[in-house]
């Protein structure tokens, strides 16, 4: 499976590019505040390889709902879609993916600080994080990564703000 496809079956996410794990400053909750992830609110474009383009479209934040679609392109022609919600419970706020064909992926909040978000599966092979870090220009780094030495499975791409269809 390429790194095109694998960024097909989670999107939502597109993902970000620090692991902040046990660092100071970061925040380990099941259940934040979804106001927080306003940063996702809106719509993205990237281009991770020659001739794809992925799409996301997040909705505003709600207490406990934000609602993704997301699309692949090439050549103006989907080629993969993808479903995605993060939803907060009593006891935990999640990263929900589906994939066209796929059953849903769950992952758990991990951490949050200013606009950077990781959500983690450790049971999953991968990917084992979906990581979200808004950019100093206002763009969106995604990241997908795994355990694998040197991080030679890891898939990155950056996105930037686009116009919503319809508006």
């Amino acid at each position: 499976m390429t790194a095109k496809d694998l960024l097909g079956r989670i999107a939502g996410g597109l993902v970000l590019g620090l692991v902040l794990f046990g660092s100071p400053g970061t925040t380990r909750a099941d259940a934040q505040d979804l106001g927080k992830l306003k940063f996702l609110e809106g719509c993205w474009k990237g281009e991770p390889d020659d001739g794809t383009v992925v799409e996301e479209n997040w909705t505003s934040t709600s207490n406990n709902l934000l609602l993704a679609v997301t699309r692949y392109l090439k050549k103006n022609e989907a080629t993969n879609w993808e479903f995605t919600r993060i939803e907060k419970t009593d006891s935990l706020t999640a990263f929900i993916a589906q994939s066209k064909g796929e059953a849903p992926d769950t992952f758990a909040l991990k951490t949050l600080i200013d606009e950077v978000v990781i959500w983690e599966n450790l049971r999953k092979e991968f990917p084992k994080r979906i990581m979200y870090r808004r950019t100093s220009d206002g763009n969106m780094i995604v990241r997908l990564e795994d355990d694998s030495p040197a991080g030679e499975r890891d898939f990155e791409v950056k996105v930037r703000r686009v116009k919503c269809p319809g508006n």
